[in-house]
């Protein structure tokens, strides 16, 4: 099965948001803030297909860190401490 634009968009969030908590940890301020403008731009384009989405985001040290990623309605994505969450049904939206 094809996967739909929306799907691709969504996957290409997911990744962003991987990075950009990776390298918060990693103290990589500059390609964190370049990952989060690519990841809030992708969530603008899901909006402007007429989705519901958050991206909260939060300061630690000078770098940014998301703790989850909702479409929807819906936690697509959650993270603990900046890295992907262990907790059952967390990464569900991985497999959309």
């Amino acid at each position: 099965m094809k996967e739909s634009y929306f799907h691709t968009i969504k996957r290409r969030v997911i990744m962003a948001v991987t990075r950009l908590n990776d390298q918060a940890e990693e103290k990589d301020i500059n390609r964190n803030h370049v990952n989060y403008g690519e990841a809030s731009a992708l969530i603008q384009v899901i909006k402007d297909m007429g989705h519901e989405a958050d991206l909260p985001v939060w300061e630690d040290e000078g770098c940014l860190k998301v703790p989850f990623i909702e479409i929807d309605k819906e936690k697509i994505m959650e993270f603990e401490k900046g890295k992907r969450s262990t907790a059952q049904g967390a990464a569900a939206g991985q497999q959309e």
